[in-house]
Formats: structure tokens, C-alpha cells, sequence
């Protein structure tokens, strides 16, 4: 053989052997040839606020550069959910991973991580898929505290609704109170409260773990809302001119004055104005102003001693007591004339005495005269 058929001969066994070597780098590596359990997948914590995916990647030759997670719901969930599947790629240095897969709503899912490495600068899935089953049963952040307002004895309880496409409704709650249960589309509810302050509060309600119609999850409770409703003033009725109302007191009299008396007897209560009138008078009583009795009778009041205890300070109060409205009364009830009923009567019964005297001596002279003694009939 020479040397140039020779050469050629030995170029070819390269060609062929480089291209078996290329192929069989960039055939994918049988799923025998990874260890078991080198793509690992694990959910932190499916009642976080994130879902994390964490776990662990390492092919059978080098080591791995990145990760594929993919989360995709296992029962049918409403288009307010969102798009599906999510995915996330993330890198794996040093063999681990962790990626954020958060869905907008709770409910059954499903991971899959797939691991890759650079052959030739290329990525290249190294080993079949790792699958995780996961329940997430987030139960939602606090609510915003509620707003208050009332009208009378009627509260109104107010809030905002929540962006969250898994909240089914809201739990209004009152200490001393019955927790209200209202649905997602319902922002405000009423109450009719006697007298007092009130603090409300609110929980918003999501599906859990197993997705729309199951079990529910409730968020922590907002913050107070207080109303107070005022005990309301007692109503009283309109005051009636001249009608005396129950409970009331009467007004003060005036401090009397003092008068010297006559005689140097000392002083003397002055008598009130005439004018001063009771105040619990009912009106059309017939009671007037200008008789004596609208004056209480303070000069003279029977049974006390003379101030001066001698007869001449005796006689000066009997002087000041004949000056009082009442003993004015009695002299003006001794000038009321008699009238002239009585004489009239006693002067017709004297002249029907008379008449009948009258009559009775002329019969009986008539009868002394007749023969017989006897009257004419």
C-alpha cells in the first residue's frame, strides 16, 4: 500500500470516530444512567403568600446549569385564575434550585422540574422530569379595617373589594355579636344597634387546597372599625300656659320687706304687692287679682304674742292687724246690704192676716143678726 492511499484511510477512521463521539454527546443519556433521586422537587410551605420550588439537580457527567419548573392546576379552575402552565427557568450552581411558581388562586397542583447541562454550549435535559403534588391553601393577608357610618340606631359597616379571584366572601364579626357571613360581590352590610359602641371587624374567605366549591380558608382579621350610637334625649312635652307641670317647683318668693310700725313698735313684715299671683293657679279658675285673698295676710298672724309683750305694743299690733286685707274683707262683708226680700215677705203676710180678721168679724156679725143666730146660706 503507499503511503498516500494509506493516509487517506486513516483520515476516514477519525471522521467516523468524531462523528460516533458527537453523537453519542449529543444523545440524550438514558434515564438508568442518573442516580436516583439527583432531580428532586419540594414545596416549602403551600400556605405561604409564595409557592417556592426547591430541590436538588446533578446529571451523571458535569454538573448541571439550570432548571426548568413548570406548575400546572389538576382540576379546572375559572379564567380569572390565570394562564397555564407557569413556568419558570432558573439556574442551579452547585446542584441546587429554588423558583418562585406563585398561581393567583389556591387549589391542587402539580410540579415538574427538569434539569439541563451544556453539551457543546447547548442545553441538554439530562434526566427525566421530577413530579411533586401540591395543595396550596394560601389563606390571604388581613383585609383593610372597614369604614363605619350611621344614621340614627342603623350602622353601616363598609369596605373594599378584594382583587383576589379565590375569595368566595367576607365575615363581618362584632364582639358580643353574631359573626355575618356575606358573599364576595357584597361591600357593606347594615345593623340596627341599640345605644352603645360598637367595634367591627372583617375576614375575607378563599377556597382551600382542593380547589372552587371545597373546604374554605379564612384570612386574619382587619383592623377596628368603631361606631358609637347615642342614647337619645328624652322628649318632653310643650309647656301649657297657666297648667301646672308635674314635678315642677314653684317659684321662690320674694324676701318681704320691712316697715316700721305704728307706735315705734318695732318693724313689721310689709305686706306683698298685690299683684304677685300663685304660680300653680289653673287658668278659669275664677281667681283674680284684685281680691284681698291674692295677698298673703303677713302682718298679723293669730296666736303669736305682741312683740313688746305691753298692752299699748298690744294694741298697736291689733291697729296694724285691722289694716290687713282680711280684716278688710270683714269690714266690707258688714256694709253688704240686708235687701229687701225679708220686709216684703213679712209685710204680704201681715196684710193676708189682716184679711182673713177682716172677713171672720164681719161673718159673725152678720150671724148675731140673722133670727136663729144662724147665717144666711
Amino acid at each position: 500500500m503507499t503511503p498516500r492511499p494509506a493516509l487517506r484511510a486513516l483520515l476516514a477512521a477519525a471522521g467516523a470516530l468524531a462523528v460516533a463521539g458527537a453523537g453519542l454527546l449529543l444523545a440524550p443519556l438514558p434515564a438508568s444512567a442518573a442516580p436516583t433521586g439527583e432531580v428532586t422537587a419540594r414545596v416549602a410551605d403551600p400556605h405561604a403568600e409564595k409557592l417556592v420550588v426547591t430541590g436538588r439537580a446533578k446529571p451523571v457527567v458535569g454538573s448541571a446549569s439550570s432548571v426548568r419548573v413548570r406548575l400546572t392546576p389538576r382540576v379546572e379552575l375559572p379564567d380569572s385564575c390565570g394562564t397555564f402552565p407557569i413556568e419558570r427557568s432558573v439556574p442551579a450552581p452547585g446542584g441546587t434550585y429554588s423558583a418562585d411558581v406563585t398561581p393567583p388562586c389556591n387549589g391542587p397542583y402539580r410540579v415538574e422540574v427538569v434539569g439541563f447541562v451544556k453539551v457543546l454550549g447547548s442545553p441538554v435535559a439530562f434526566d427525566s422530569p421530577a413530579k411533586a403534588d401540591v395543595g396550596r391553601a394560601f389563606p390571604g393577608i388581613a383585609p383593610p379595617a372597614p369604614r363605619t357610618t350611621r344614621s340614627g340606631n342603623v350602622v353601616t359597616v363598609l369596605w373594599d373589594a378584594s382583587p383576589s379571584p379565590d375569595v368566595v366572601g367576607w365575615t363581618v364579626t362584632r364582639p358580643g355579636g353574631q359573626a355575618r357571613q356575606v358573599p364576595a360581590a357584597t361591600t357593606r352590610v347594615e345593623e340596627n344597634a341599640p345605644p352603645g359602641t360598637y367595634t367591627y371587624r372583617l375576614q375575607a374567605r378563599r377556597w382551600g387546597a382542593e380547589g372552587p366549591g371545597k373546604a374554605e380558608v379564612t384570612s386574619p382579621e382587619s383592623g377596628a372599625a368603631t361606631a358609637v350610637v347615642p342614647t337619645p334625649a328624652p322628649v318632653v312635652a310643650p309647656a301649657v300656659p297657666g297648667a301646672h307641670v308635674p314635678g315642677a317647683s314653684a317659684r321662690p318668693p320674694a324676701p318681704p320687706t320691712t316697715a316700721a310700725r305704728p307706735g315705734g313698735g318695732g318693724a313689721a313684715p310689709a305686706v306683698p304687692s298685690p299683684s304677685r299671683r300663685t304660680p300653680d293657679a289653673p287658668s278659669g279658675s275664677g281667681y283674680r287679682e284684685d281680691l284681698p285673698y291674692a295677698v298673703p295676710d303677713e302682718a298679723f298672724v293669730p296666736g303669736d304674742e305682741p312683740a313688746g309683750g305691753t298692752p299699748d305694743e298690744a294694741g298697736d299690733d291689733e291697729t296694724a292687724a285691722a289694716g290687713t286685707p282680711s280684716a278688710r274683707l270683714v269690714r266690707s262683708s258688714e256694709k253688704v246690704s240686708p235687701g229687701l226680700a225679708a220686709p216684703l215677705a213679712l209685710a204680704l203676710l201681715m196684710v193676708t192676716v189682716a184679711a182673713h180678721l177682716g172677713w171672720y168679724l164681719r161673718r159673725s156679725h152678720r150671724a148675731g143678726d140673722a133670727p136663729g143666730g144662724m147665717a144666711p146660706v
